[in-house]
C-alpha cells in the first residue's frame, strides 16, 4: 500500500508545478519573437490592438459573458497587431487574460422548483 494520497486532490499541486515553468516558457519565447523578431511597427496598428484591448477590459468588467464578443474582440485584436507588424500570436495570449475563466451564477434565475427541494432518502 502507498502512503501517497489518490484522486485529484494529490495531482492538482503536482500539474500546477510542472505546468507553470511550460508556460511561463511560451510567454518569454512569444515576448522574444514579438521584440526582437519585428522589422517595424506601425503604431497605428499598436493604437487600434490598445483600443482592443480597453474593450476586452471593459467587457470582462462588465460581466460580458458570451463567447461571439470575446470572439470578435479577439478577431479585431490579432488583425490590428498583424497590420501594426508585431507578432499576431500574442493576440491569442493577451486575448485570454480577458475571457472571463468562471460562471457567474445568479440564484434569482435558477428555476423556482429548485428552491427549498427536498430529496428523497432511500429506506
Amino acid at each position: 500500500m502507498s502512503s501517497v494520497p489518490e484522486g485529484r486532490a494529490a495531482n492538482q499541486p503536482f500539474s500546477a508545478m510542472t505546468l507553470m515553468p511550460a508556460i511561463v516558457d511560451d510567454l518569454g519565447a512569444l515576448l522574444v519573437i514579438a521584440i526582437f523578431y519585428t522589422a517595424s511597427v506601425r503604431w497605428g496598428g499598436v493604437a487600434i490592438a490598445a483600443v482592443c484591448l480597453g474593450a476586452l477590459f471593459m467587457a470582462n468588467r462588465a460581466g460580458a459573458r458570451r463567447g461571439p464578443i470575446y470572439l470578435l474582440l479577439g478577431l479585431a485584436l490579432w488583425g490590428s497587431l498583424f497590420y501594426s507588424g508585431l507578432h499576431a500570436t500574442l493576440a491569442g495570449v493577451l486575448t485570454a487574460f480577458f475571457v472571463p475563466a468562471r460562471t457567474r451564477i445568479v440564484p434569482a434565475a435558477l428555476p423556482s422548483s429548485s428552491h427549498g427541494r427536498q430529496t428523497a432518502q432511500a429506506p
